[in-house]
């Protein structure tokens, strides 16, 4: 009578092999979770650039189409360059999305590149970007 083969443990013969399938699982489950937030982000992202150049486009015809007769053109002028200086900031803050990858780069390009080339051939919004500081607006305007 000798001892009995003792039957094969299946976690020490495939315990490593489920263990590799679960980890690869894992990882993919993670990656595909990424890549989800990632392009909610963007998506978010835009929204958040469409609606805030609506409000200050807004904001800027609704002062245009004011009647001046009654106004000072000098508080119209100021309140103008003001509101395109907060133009420049959007602007500018919508680009270094862009440059952190926040924001889908292609449509932005679509969207973004031909306004922003007319806005620094825009007479009236020249001297603010002169003397501003939207390094992230001429980084775009330069590479567009």
């Amino acid at each position: 009578m000798g001892t009995e083969p003792t039957p094969p443990n299946w976690v020490e013969e495939y315990g490593l092999y489920v263990a590799i399938v679960l980890g690869i699982g894992g990882l993919i489950s993670w990656i595909v979770n990424i890549v989800k937030v990632n392009k909610k982000e963007k998506e978010e992202n835009k929204k958040y650039i469409l609606d805030e150049h609506s409000k200050i486009r807004s904001k800027i015809v609704d002062l245009c189409s004011k009647d001046v007769d009654g106004l000072d053109n000098h508080i119209l002028l100021l309140q103008l360059e003001t509101l395109f200086e907060e133009e420049l900031d959007i602007l500018n803050n919508f680009c270094e999305l862009y440059f952190k990858r926040k924001v889908n780069r292609k449509w932005f390009v679509n969207e973004y590149k031909i306004y922003i080339r007319d806005t620094y051939a825009n007479p009236h919004y020249k001297k603010l970007i002169n003397s501003s500081t939207h390094y992230q607006l001429d980084k775009f305007y330069g590479e567009n």
